[in-house]
């Protein structure tokens, strides 16, 4: 892939009844990097509005996708894709979805989705349950510490 369209994000704009369809291009500044599929299909094709919306694990559908930091990401509806259309930092997994404890201790590990948890109104990934009753047990400092190491996990391609 270039570097230019690495820096370019494509996102789709539906069209409502006589108006053009539109194509945004995004510049993105310095691409994070995001746990994905060979397909580059994140959090598992999981639908990351329905996280908060539903409080639910639900899954993506293709026709209900949308690119976004060099990753697809697929919602169940056209309603959750317009809106992390409009909003993506508000939705967007921390640490790339990668896991959280993972991170806090400088790594970057794949996540099972069952493990999920919001708080403070972010959405947090672990690798499996295990991993999530540790995050569980001590979550304020394995927050902080991931918050703190991301910068530098993130950097380490």
């Amino acid at each position: 892939m270039s570097p230019v369209r690495r820096l370019m994000v494509m996102i789709r704009i539906p069209c409502i009844g006589a108006v053009l369809c539109a194509t945004a291009i995004l510049i993105a500044q310095d691409p994070q990097p995001v746990f994905m599929d060979d397909d580059r299909i994140a959090v598992r094709g999981h639908d990351v509005v329905a996280f908060f919306s539903a409080s639910a694990a639900v899954a993506g559908r293709r026709e209900f996708q949308v690119e976004h930091g060099g990753a697809v990401y697929r919602f169940a509806s056209a309603d959750n894709r317009d809106r992390f259309v409009a909003d993506p930092g508000r939705y967007l997994p921390q640490y790339g979805g990668f896991c959280a404890v993972g991170v806090a201790y400088g790594g970057r590990y794949p996540v099972d989705i069952a493990t999920w948890r919001i708080i403070d109104g972010r959405l947090y990934l672990n690798k499996n349950a295990e991993v999530r009753r540790i995050f569980d047990q001590d979550t304020a400092t394995l927050v902080r510490k991931a918050d703190e190491r991301w910068p530098q996990v993130a950097a380490a391609r």
